[in-house]
């Protein structure tokens, strides 16, 4: 109750509607170091949750997100074991060497299905993996590539996390 106060005080002494100052707040936080954590603290991270689509061996395409997501220019996906989700929204995405292994950087595919070939093929037997659908601000800062976004930066950029797949253990990739 007390951010709804302090915003809707904010909103009052500057003349800007209560629902375009949250707009503009929310979009400031989207370049800001640590907005997982924000999310998290925020009490509603606000990730929906889509289902594995069963028809993405027909398609052939293998895009488990809907098309707005997908065409989304600013939004990324990550593949990582089920396991790390919390963790991601609770205090973000680390560098590969600040959690024991040797990659220097965060690296984000520009297209779901790469991001699910990737999870699939690192996985353990059985291992439960999520994508998860990013959203940047920009990629001011970042490495981008045709395919990839990489973050390099020693305290990196925190996306904010809008969706998530869950891939069973039990998923063949075909």
């Amino acid at each position: 109750m007390g951010d709804d106060k302090a915003i809707d005080d904010l909103s009052d002494a500057i003349k800007l509607p209560q629902p375009a100052l949250r707009e503009r707040l929310e979009a400031r936080l989207h370049d800001l170091p640590g907005r997982a954590t924000a999310q998290a603290a925020r009490g509603t991270p606000d990730v929906r949750e889509y289902p594995l689509p069963t028809d993405i061996h027909v398609r052939e395409d293998y895009r488990v997100f809907p098309l707005e997501l997908e065409d989304d220019p600013f939004v990324v996906f990550h593949g990582t074991a089920r396991s790390n989700v919390q963790a991601i929204i609770e205090e973000g995405f680390k560098r590969g060497s600040d959690v024991g292994a040797t990659l220097e950087s965060i690296s984000y595919a520009k297209g779901s299905s790469a991001a699910l070939g990737h999870w699939v093929n690192r996985r353990e037997q059985g291992q439960d993996g999520v994508i998860l659908a990013l959203r940047f601000g920009s990629f001011v800062g970042l490495s981008e590539e045709a395919q990839t976004v990489y973050d390099y930066k020693e305290v990196p950029t925190q996306p904010e996390v809008v969706g998530c797949v869950v891939v069973p253990g039990t998923y063949i990739h075909r």
